[in-house]
C-alpha cells in the first residue's frame, strides 16, 4: 500500500498526537476480543505487544520500512 506525502504527514501527525490513545484503545480491543488470552497474558505485555504492531504499521506506511513488521512476524513465526 502506497500513501501520498499528505497522507503520510498526517497519519504522521495522528500517531504523534494520539500514539498513547491509540495504543490504550487497541489494547482495550484486544483484551475484549480474545477471549482465549483473558486472564493468560498481563495486560502490559499485551500492550507492549500492541506497540509492536503500531510501530511496525507507522515504519511501514510512513518510512515505508517493512523490516519492523518482517522481524515481528519471523518472530513469531514457529
Amino acid at each position: 500500500m502506497t500513501l501520498s506525502p499528505a497522507s503520510r504527514q498526517l497519519l504522521a501527525s495522528l500517531l504523534e498526537r494520539r500514539r498513547t490513545e491509540i495504543i490504550e484503545s487497541a489494547t482495550d480491543w484486544v483484551i475484549a476480543e480474545a477471549v482465549d488470552l483473558r486472564s493468560q497474558r498481563p495486560r502490559e505485555e499485551t500492550r507492549r505487544l500492541v506497540e509492536q504492531v503500531v510501530s511496525g504499521n507507522e515504519a511501514a506506511l510512513i518510512h515505508g520500512d517493512l523490516g519492523p513488521l518482517h522481524a515481528r512476524d519471523e518472530a513469531a513465526s514457529p
